[in-house]
């Protein structure tokens, strides 16, 4: 996590992540570790099905600079799902909530899904309410949180200019906005800062992109 810009607090790893007992998917080669991501899993009434539904919290993601754009955590992330909701997890009802910083990931997650975000207008005033008393209900979150879905967390300058291309940049710009209009990343003289604000994302299997991203 270092390696990446994060300034890592361990209490913040103790309390936020580790004390849910996720689930740790890990990617390694040789014996060395490549990267990780941490999930847990819910069953619980939202606003996107009727029913109580498989909702999946992603936690954290990582993985080694060198590795960046090659399809890791988009790897990962598939593994996770086939080996919790089955092969035909994307054809399945469930949904999703993560907290991220980074348009890279944003954009990893809208390969099969359709992301509800304040760009694109598919935020509404039940799933604001349903996704701030999940973090705090649930996941014990006491950081604000506003109704645009940005987690106001500890204030930070950790500049990650270098890893910002390989590692934070997303290719399609509308992700790299809707960071920069979160406020979890902060441009300024062609540099990059991590700010501390998270973008807490939410999101739902999409027929449209799965067909899509199989074409590709």
């Amino acid at each position: 996590m270092q390696q990446t810009g994060f300034a890592v607090d361990e209490a913040y790893l103790k309390n936020i992540h580790l004390s849910h007992s996720p689930t740790i998917v890990m990617a390694h080669r040789d014996g060395q570790l490549l990267g990780f991501q941490t999930y847990n899993l819910y069953r619980m009434q939202t606003p996107f099905f009727t029913g109580r539904i498989p909702f999946v919290f992603g936690g954290l993601a990582f993985q080694d600079n060198q590795l960046a754009g090659r399809g890791l955590s988009y790897r990962m992330s598939r593994f996770y799902m086939r080996q919790t909701l089955g092969r035909l997890f994307f054809l399945r009802r469930y949904a999703f909530a993560v907290c991220t910083p980074t348009p890279r990931l944003i954009q990893i997650m809208a390969v099969q899904h359709q992301l509800i975000h304040f760009r694109n207008g598919l935020l509404t005033p039940a799933i604001v309410q349903f996704a701030q008393q999940f973090m705090r209900d649930v996941r014990r979150v006491n950081d604000p949180i506003d109704n645009q879905l940005v987690v106001q967390g500890k204030a930070m300058e950790a500049d990650i200019t270098a890893t910002w291309p390989s590692l934070f940049r997303a290719s399609d710009d509308d992700y790299n906005k809707l960071a920069f209009e979160a406020g979890t990343i902060r441009q300024a003289n062609n540099q990059f800062f991590l700010t501390g604000n998270y973008l807490l994302l939410l999101g739902r299997p999409s027929t449209r992109r799965l067909v899509q991203s199989l074409r590709r």
